[in-house]
């Protein structure tokens, strides 16, 4: 299978690095160009490094454009995965591949949709493992409109315990 790509900094960088493990085709990766903000800093592997690595064409934008539909449309993905993407993709690139898009989001959706929802779920005034808005969702888009897609859900991670290291 064909499959084009969409990520950004350590979740973009691990979602490829699925994708090539998988056996399937990567044909593009797009990606936006590294920032200086100190955010960005912290998770910040390197997705344009990992599929140059690989040999595979690398886009770097911040915001999907003519030029990068028409290059999806001659390369024609079979599927399309997006995460850690932070702009919005538009529906003749969501609906372009056969098989659809899956965009992957890390919080239940629609709660918390945007820009770093692990950080605002953990800033609410609720303890952060007490609710069940929490999680992540990979929002299935096949071969329809993406304003109409179906989401899936993922439980969200049991709290760690005192010998469960926070970050693995």
């Amino acid at each position: 299978m064909r499959i084009a790509m969409f990520g950004y900094q350590t979740w973009g960088h691990r979602t490829l690095r699925a994708l090539l493990d998988s056996g399937h085709e990567v044909c593009l990766v797009v990606t936006h160009p590294r920032s200086d903000h100190v955010y960005e800093k912290v998770w910040d592997d390197s997705v344009a490094d990992l599929a140059v690595e690989h040999g595979v064409p690398v886009v770097l934008a911040n915001r999907p454009d003519a030029e990068l539909v028409t290059t999806l449309g001659e390369l024609a993905p079979d599927l399309i995965v997006a995460n850690n993407w932070r702009t919005w993709i538009p529906p003749e690139i969501f609906d372009l591949p056969r098989h659809g898009t899956l965009n992957v989001h890390d919080s239940l959706l629609p709660g918390y949709a945007g820009f770093s929802p692990i950080i605002w779920r953990s800033s609410t005034a609720s303890p952060r493992w007490a609710s069940p808005r929490t999680g992540w969702t990979p929002p299935w888009t096949p071969v329809t409109s993406c304003s109409s897609a179906p989401c899936r859900w993922a439980p969200p991670t049991p709290p760690p315990t005192s010998s469960t290291p926070r970050w693995t």
